[in-house]
């Protein structure tokens, strides 16, 4: 066997190819990340504004309900949504017990 094989050193393109493929997967593991934690403060900061928006949206619903003499739709799909929720409740209640 030749010696020089043996004690021949990496090639600095080879060097430079080893250190790209040990900090592309964490500077994409980074990158990520920080994108995730951006998209969750964008959600918790917006939180307010969504219950705001919400809030105002009920106000005028039951507002033009009342100027109109109808129930409020959201109050009727809400009654809907209750009912259903508690016969799967006890339907689920009463397979468990038995």
């Amino acid at each position: 066997m030749n010696t020089y094989l043996i004690t021949a050193k990496p090639s600095r393109f080879r060097l430079v190819v080893r250190g790209v493929c040990r900090w592309i997967p964490r500077i994409l593991v980074a990158t990520g990340l920080a994108l995730l934690g951006v998209a969750v403060f964008a959600l918790r900061a917006a939180r307010a504004l969504i219950t705001l928006a919400a809030y105002i949206a009920a106000r005028a619903e039951y507002a033009a309900s009342a100027k109109a003499g109808r129930q409020p739709f959201g109050q009727s799909l809400g009654v809907g949504v209750a009912e259903a929720f508690a016969t799967e409740f006890n339907r689920t209640r009463a397979q468990t017990a038995a």
